[in-house]
């Protein structure tokens, strides 16, 4: 029986990783054996309406993984919290479509439709390329313009039905090779100067759809908040399944402002606080639970975000988070207080340093009284001083 090889992209751009080994359920649909198809490359998740289209027509397909690995239910419990369905290419023509909804964790149940019958299907048919023409036959030269017509309108159609950009922007699903494509489409059609015959005046004219300094297409600043809040959302979905406790997630502001025009720059739609705001936004899709936490820095243009799993976080990131949670109220109750104990403290202070001046200026006086007394001289006669003593009201002469 025919096998297929299920494989899955984890990032966009980069290679698909093993998933399973797949084999056909008895009852199958004859398009399997029909199809020739021996791998499957599951692109990218969504949640888009085509995905479940009752207009079109539909193949079901029941697989079961004889690889013995048992990745497919920790994939099945993966689209389903996020309520997410997988699509792919199934051969050149169709899309295969794996719902978050399972009968069984042991089988895997797809469906397989063609992408003619699909709207808003972010994949697009495969187009033969046409057989080359023979040297021996020689190309008149009249049946070139109509050539390079033909295939300008041939073109064009295409481009208008891949070049979705609002909905590639709306739906957020769309992996970063898509969106260039599409984008460099549509900057083509749209800007005179890239056509050949016009590249000095629109060079001459400084428009922001030429290239940067580095060579690489500029961006508008909807672009690149499109494409970090894609990279954040799939990096999100990778932590997810994986068993590290903790992601940290570095954000520079130049790097992301680099291939902006002078204009988008100047907007201040692209700053540090609407970067750090679409990484918690991302982490809080994914799961509420999370903890995302902003580390110190010392730049304003740099920033690392710590996002913790539900019970991981220690207790000093708890404690900071705790307090920024409390409402005005009780932060006014808590600074009233400390006032209050800064000026007890105050006055407590200021009561000890008046008890030790009084005493030490006690201690001085009793000190000169005694030196006094003790060096005055008695000028009195014995005579007078006994007769004091017999009388002591009797008056000393002088």
């Amino acid at each position: 029986m025919t096998q297929i090889e299920l494989r899955l992209i984890p990032v966009p751009g980069q290679k698909p990783e093993f998933l399973a080994i797949l084999e056909p359920l008895p009852g199958s649909p004859p398009l399997w054996q029909t199809s020739k198809v021996s791998q499957i490359v599951l692109e990218n998740y969504t949640r888009e309406s085509w995905a479940m289209d009752t207009a079109a027509k539909w193949y079901t397909l029941q697989f079961q993984s004889i690889d013995g690995r048992q990745k497919l239910p920790g994939f099945q419990t993966h689209l389903r919290d996020r309520k997410k369905s997988a699509f792919g290419r199934f051969g050149g023509d169709k899309v295969i479509v794996v719902p978050h909804k399972q009968m069984s964790s042991k089988t895997l149940t797809c469906r397989v439709a063609n992408l003619d019958a699909l709207q808003g299907c972010p994949l697009q048919p495969k187009v033969k390329a046409p057989p080359p023409i023979s040297s021996s036959k020689p190309v008149p030269t009249k049946s070139v313009p109509p050539k390079s017509s033909s295939t300008s309108n041939n073109s064009n159609p295409k481009r208008k039905k891949a070049g979705l950009l609002g909905n590639l922007v709306g739906a957020q699903n769309r992996t970063n090779t898509a969106v260039m494509s599409s984008r460099a489409q549509k900057a083509q059609s749209d800007n005179p100067s890239s056509q050949p015959g016009s590249q000095s005046q629109g060079s001459a004219n400084g428009g922001s759809s030429g290239p940067s300094a580095s060579g690489e297409p500029l961006k508008t600043a909807g672009q690149v908040l499109m494409d970090f809040r894609q990279e954040m959302e799939q990096e999100m979905l990778d932590f997810d399944i994986s068993p590290e406790p903790k992601l940290t997630v570095k954000v520079t502001l130049a790097s992301k402002t680099r291939l902006l025009s002078e204009e988008d720059k100047l907007s201040g739609r692209v700053t540090m606080e609407v970067l750090k705001y679409i990484v918690y936004e991302a982490a809080e899709e994914v799961n509420e639970e999370w903890i995302a936490h902003k580390e110190p820095s010392e730049f304003m243009d740099e920033v690392e975000i710590s996002i913790y799993k539900e019970g991981e976080a220690p207790p000093d990131v708890i404690e900071d988070i705790n307090k920024a949670e409390l409402p005005d109220e009780i932060l006014g109750q808590q600074r009233a207080m400390q006032q209050q104990q800064q000026r007890l403290n105050a006055s407590r202070d200021m009561k000890d340093r008046q008890e030790k001046q009084r005493l030490a200026l006690a201690q001085e006086s009793g000190e000169d009284f005694a030196q006094l007394n003790t060096k005055k001289r008695d000028r009195r006669t014995i005579e007078e001083i006994q007769a004091e003593m017999q009388d002591p009201k009797r008056q000393r002469s002088s």
